[in-house]
């Protein structure tokens, strides 16, 4: 039997995200293929004892956003971490629209493969649904 070795490292980025989600309803972490996000949100001890984690690669979970984005925002407990949030952007109005509505801090932290929102420049998406940019 194989043994999983893996030890988490602590990333940097995991107390940039922690003091972002302090000021901003919404954070977007933004990351090429393979380069730890999903491994920082699902370790990081910042986040595992009050984000809820939700997966947009689970497919009863794509499919209940796309059927119904709206409904799928509105019946998430906050704070929420969803992942992959680029497989499903029908979502991101309904997310601006809640957060619009409730202006608590932290309420999402959006994890997105790197160049795969389109429809929004990052500029656009980090002004609009962050309000505040990683790189300060």
């Amino acid at each position: 039997m194989i043994q999983n070795t893996f030890k988490y490292v602590e990333r940097h980025i995991a107390s940039r995200i922690q003091k972002h989600l302090k000021i901003a309803p919404v954070v977007l972490l933004i990351g090429p293929r393979q380069a730890g996000k999903t491994t920082l949100i699902n370790n990081a001890s910042i986040f595992n004892s009050e984000y809820q984690y939700i997966t947009l690669d689970n497919l009863t979970q794509l499919n209940a956003a796309k059927m119904d984005p709206v409904g799928f925002v509105n019946n998430l407990q906050v704070p929420v971490i969803i992942d992959e949030v680029q497989r499903c952007l029908d979502i991101m109005l309904p997310i601006k629209f809640r957060v619009d509505t409730n202006k608590q801090k932290g309420m999402f932290l959006l994890g997105e493969l790197e160049g795969c929102i389109i429809f929004f420049s990052r500029k656009k998406i980090l002004s609009k649904y962050t309000g505040t940019n990683l790189n300060n």
